[in-house]
């Protein structure tokens, strides 16, 4: 095990997070019960729920030099469905290198749990999401490793609860 990844960084959760498209927006909670938390997703600011409460799962980091991003890079698997038979998707919750020297020359590698809300990006993983239904093309990008969920900003915020 590397140095970090063991645990889900602090920031992430309850905090919102926003597509470039702004198509879907997401939140990973903490739940009482198992598995310990839940993901939450709208179609766009102030839209309605998507998936509520669906099964979260995090698996941390295994091997920071890793060139593959599963390994590399902390990931809650969400199941949609009933546990054990629905599909399984995975959320990869990345940290730009601050080290490259130090980390190897990956862009995105797994933060620490105190990195804060700011340097978090969500990628929905390339190839796989919940979110590829009708109202979603995949081609358009906003699911690529390119293409990223970022914090939502204060006025995001504002315009989601509102």
């Amino acid at each position: 095990m590397s140095e970090r990844g063991a645990t889900v960084p602090s920031s992430l959760l309850g905090a919102l997070f926003v597509a470039e498209d702004r198509k879907l927006a997401l939140r990973v909670d903490r739940s009482e019960g198992p598995p310990g938390f839940a993901t939450w997703v709208w179609s766009g600011l102030g839209g309605a729920a998507l998936l509520e409460g669906a099964h979260t799962e995090w698996k941390p980091a295994k091997d920071l030099g890793s060139s593959h991003g599963l390994d590399r890079i902390g990931h809650f698997d969400v199941e949609l469905g009933p546990v054990g038979v629905g599909d399984l998707y995975h959320l990869m919750i990345a940290w730009e290198n601050p080290d490259p020297a130090r980390y190897g020359d990956r862009q995105w590698i797994a933060p620490y749990p105190d990195v804060s809300l700011e340097a978090l990006r969500v990628f929905p993983e390339f190839g796989g999401s919940p979110f590829s239904g009708t109202d979603w093309d995949w081609q358009d990008g906003w699911w690529y490793p390119y293409s990223t969920f970022a914090p939502a900003t204060p006025a995001q915020r504002a315009e989601h609860e509102g």
